[in-house]
């Protein structure tokens, strides 16, 4: 379940990156459209940089866990090979 998440967060953020280069271009030949509508040009590149944030703090987040997790099978793998030794 968390290789899903990951890589959907991966895609969508490259999806907005891809969408935000798109739309910078567009904004150097289509520059009438973006002048009179300046109210969709902030949103839009709101929720873009909002994907691409969120998704940056979840593969943070993921990376954490993962470390974490490491950690406590490590320490599990050595109480076990103790115990098999005491048995």
């Amino acid at each position: 379940m968390r290789l899903t998440s990951t890589i959907s967060t991966r895609v969508g953020a490259a999806l907005s990156l891809i969408a935000l280069a798109v739309i910078t271009v567009s904004d150097f030949l289509v520059t009438d459209f973006w002048d009179r509508n300046a109210m969709v040009t902030s949103v839009v590149s709101d929720i873009l940089v909002l994907i691409v944030g969120v998704a940056v703090v979840n593969e943070f987040l993921a990376a954490r866990s993962l470390r974490n997790w490491r950690l406590v099978a490590n320490y599990s793998l050595t109480e076990l090979s103790s115990s098999c030794r005491h048995v």
